[in-house]
Parts: C-alpha cells; structure tokens; sequence
C-alpha cells in the first residue's frame, strides 16, 4: 500500500493560501523524531477537536451482509460502521 500524509506549511502561495507539502509514510515511520512529532500533531489533534471520522453510513449488526454490499459498491465517502446494539 502506498500511504501519503501532508501537512501545511508556513509558505504562502500567490494566491494567499497556505501550500501543503506531502510526505511518504516511510519518511514519517522511519524517522524516530518525525514518527513522535506526527504522533503528537495527531493526538493533539484528537484532543482538540479537529480530527473527527467521517461516517458514510451506520448499519445494525444483523445488517451486515448489506453493510458489506454497500462497502463493495464502493460509493461512499467515509467509514461504514456496524452496530452491536
């Protein structure tokens, strides 16, 4: 699997938004020092608020072979999650 992670910069384009530079995964999880930043921008992340999953649908458990055609169709955008109430 190829994975990337970006972040945003201090740099500026001409157009005044902020320029987002992209790492490869095995840059961040090769580095022990890049590793515990990305950790930390996550978790503090988490903390905050600003990373939050986005649910494409929810689905009883008994509904799980539907679940599984809707992951199939591949036409959501977000997790699927399956309930065990």
């Amino acid at each position: 699997m190829y994975y990337r992670l970006a972040r945003v910069t201090s740099s500026v384009r001409s157009s005044g938004l902020p320029m987002v530079r992209g790492y490869e995964f095995i840059e961040v999880t090769g580095d022990d020092v890049k590793l515990e930043r990305a950790k930390a921008f996550i978790n503090e992340g988490l903390s905050a608020g600003h990373f939050q999953a986005q649910i494409a649908r929810t689905f009883a458990f008994e509904e799980v072979v539907e679940a599984y055609r809707y992951l199939e169709a591949n036409s959501q955008f977000g997790k699927i999650v399956l309930t065990l109430d």
